[in-house]
């Protein structure tokens, strides 16, 4: 409910619908062994890419760039009021909804599939092994190297490879970020400490930024998206999370949970009792 909500009213993208869904369809795995777990995992992640490479295969688009008159007419029919944001939230999800089976829900399954193998070989606790380390390294090189000699392709199997080696390369990526974290966790009680925090306020960190960014690109600074680059994303994005953190500091010394976590345990219980 609270993914359709955010997706159709304040930000097309939204994620929190497909997990939730990924989430109920890989429930059955739950008990599954290792190995089981491991076959799913590699089964649902080859679908997943080879369903985006041949969708991706079948478009013929002409690339759009930002000083082109059809990225400025986008632009201007996108901000020119809140109820063409509203429609085209509502056209964007649909589509969402409708990519979800076909496209979305299979890398987002295996991927969490993968998430509870790592669970399981104590990857969230002790890090990755050495030897593994330095595998998902090369990888992570190979498959970002062989990204970036695609970016040229704007059509054909060039163009079609693009979004599933992408997927790959933050797959190898995500687990080295969770290595990192765990061993900075391990070196540093306050750095762990933090990071629980956050974790108990994920929800209402994922909505307020969220809020803060259509604030920033829908109301108070709607050129930047004429003019800003890759690096000023980069930096914009490390700047909302680094304000994040401090306000995840600050509250937590003062309440246990955020208000949208409240709110949502909350429902749940009401939702219980009605079964019930």
């Amino acid at each position: 409910m609270f993914g359709l909500i955010h997706g159709f009213l304040l930000w097309a993208g939204d994620i929190l619908f497909l997990y939730g869904v990924s989430g109920l369809f890989i429930l059955r795995y739950l008990d599954y062994t290792n190995e089981e777990l491991k076959n799913k995992a590699a089964l649902f992640t080859f679908i997943s890419l080879m369903t985006i490479a041949i969708f991706m295969l079948g478009l013929n688009e002409t690339p759009l760039y930002r000083d082109s008159p059809e990225y400025y007419e986008i632009y201007t029919s996108y901000y020119q009021s809140i109820g063409a944001h509203f429609s085209q939230n509502i056209a964007m999800s649909a589509y969402m909804l409708l990519a979800v089976p076909i496209l979305l829900l299979w890398a987002s399954a295996g991927f969490m599939l993968i998430g509870i193998l790592a669970y399981k070989y104590g990857v969230f606790s002790k890090g990755l092994s050495k030897a593994l380390l330095i595998k998902l390294i090369l990888l992570s090189a190979l498959f970002i190297s062989l990204r970036l000699m695609l970016v040229p392709y704007n059509q054909g199997i060039g163009y079609a490879l693009q979004e599933p080696v992408n997927e790959l390369a933050a797959l190898c990526v995500a687990l080295l970020y969770i290595h990192l974290i765990v061993k900075l966790c391990d070196n540093s009680a306050h750095i762990g400490g933090l990071i629980q925090q956050v974790g108990r306020l994920a929800f209402t960190l994922y909505i307020s930024q969220t809020i803060m960014q259509l604030l920033l690109f829908k109301v108070f600074f709607p050129q930047w998206t004429l003019g800003f680059n890759r690096l000023d994303y980069w930096l914009l994005a490390i700047s909302l999370v680094i304000v994040q953190l401090i306000f995840t500091a600050i509250y937590c010394r003062y309440f246990k949970q955020g208000p949208l976590e409240y709110l949502w345990r909350k429902l749940a219980k009401i939702n219980r009792e009605k079964i019930a």
